[in-house]
């Protein structure tokens, strides 16, 4: 695990994760952690693996003050909150489909190949 802030540490206690034992059992559980220190905000990427928590930094801390004489800032800030609102409506779409899904969290989530159907029946490594 790479650079891990004292914000994303926090992500197993979120209520939010035990709200959806279904989708850990499925799927590694992609979500996003914002942590808003103040006038600043840094976005985090997590994963749930066998280990635990996988947390990688997306963006620095961003300084959200407004001035009004930089507006390269603004944009930036503007084009933050405008690719996390289409990233969250992909991430809103992924967990839609997770009650379709049966393969296990441990198991890759492919089941062809070439126009091959496979299941798997049990993990290859422990």
């Amino acid at each position: 695990m790479r650079h891990v802030s004292a914000h994303a540490l926090s992500v197993p206690q979120l209520t939010f994760f035990r709200q959806l034992e279904a989708a850990r059992k499925t799927c590694c559980c992609p979500s996003f952690v914002i942590a808003a220190p103040g006038p600043w905000i840094a976005v985090h990427g997590a994963v749930l693996c066998d280990a635990g928590w996988v947390v990688q930094p997306l963006t620095d801390l961003i300084n959200l003050q407004f001035d009004p004489y930089d507006t390269s800032r603004m944009l930036n800030i503007a084009r933050l909150f405008l690719a996390l609102g289409e990233s969250l409506k992909e991430l809103d779409t992924f967990y839609e489909e997770i009650e379709k899904r049966t393969a296990s969290i441990l198991w890759p989530s492919i089941c062809t190949y070439k126009g091959m159907q496979f299941e798997y029946i049990e993990r290859l490594l422990p």
